[in-house]
């Protein structure tokens, strides 16, 4: 028997009493454990008055369901068999629980769910999603485990982190910390969580990164010209001949912004 498929013996029909016509046989079925003892009987299944035995199982109900069917005559007496039924497991896709994203708007575009930030993020402001509370599995009580993969949106490939944007951590949480400018503006990332049988199901993340203004750059760092002393803050050391009263400091192409808009003065 498969989870969520119904199912229905005729358990009369499993008898033959030569001194009684079927239908006057009284049907018992219980419940019983490897040692033989009675136990709780299966909230799935139902006998009628027939003799029918019938129910649907649900993923719960998945395994081994052993029972003593029992017939008795008109007079008394009776017989009785063991039998066992196997409900098998279906295995089914990841579910995603809205619960856990909270803050997060869930909008509709071109037929497709997305869940939308609710307010901006700064540059370098992180975001934290707990990816097993984000994502349910069903089959995690017969052992199957989740497993995540992120990318951007028009990307190919599924990775464990996008460069200066996301990563899933150990605990499987999605870091979101924008950490380049490339980042300002719209971003649409993509959540694959799958199965160990590889059954998966898709989250899209929409969230919008302001700009923080930075501080200019030195550019004459490569041979170690300039130092960093402090943030926004570069010092850099020139030699000049004591009798020179003629030295000249080139400033030209010294510094760059990352603020596109911006406009240096030195």
């Amino acid at each position: 028997i498969k989870e969520n498929n119904y199912f229905e013996i005729n358990l009369l029909n499993k008898f033959d009493d030569v001194d009684n016509e079927n239908n006057e046989l009284f049907i018992e079925v219980e419940n019983v454990n490897d040692l033989g003892e009675i136990i709780k009987f299966p909230e799935w299944l139902e006998l009628n008055g027939d003799g029918l035995l019938k129910g649907t199982p649900r993923n719960k109900d998945v395994g081994v369901v052993n029972l003593k069917v029992t017939a008795t005559d008109p007079f008394g007496l009776k017989n009785s068999f063991l039998t066992s039924l196997q409900v098998g497991n279906i295995n089914t896709a990841p579910n995603i629980d809205n619960n856990f994203l909270d803050g997060w708007n869930e909008i509709f575009e071109d037929n497709s769910k997305i869940y939308e930030l609710s307010q901006d993020i700064d540059l370098r402001e992180s975001i934290k999603l707990n990816l097993n509370q984000v994502f349910t599995d069903d089959d995690a009580i017969h052992g199957d485990q989740l497993n995540f993969k992120v990318k951007l949106k028009g990307q190919e490939i599924w990775s464990d982190e996008i460069s200066s944007l996301a990563s899933i951590d150990q605990e499987k949480n999605l870091i979101i910390i924008p950490d380049k400018k490339d980042y300002v503006g719209i971003n649409n990332l993509s959540i694959k969580a799958f199965d160990l049988n590889g059954l998966s199901t898709f989250l899209e993340l929409r969230f919008k990164v302001n700009n923080i203004n930075d501080p200019p750059l030195v550019t004459r760092t490569n041979e170690g010209e300039a130092l960093l002393v402090s943030n926004g803050f570069w010092e850099e050391s020139i030699k000049v001949n004591q009798s020179n009263d003629e030295w000249q400091f080139n400033i030209e192409g010294l510094f760059k912004d990352n603020d596109l808009r911006d406009q240096l003065e030195v």
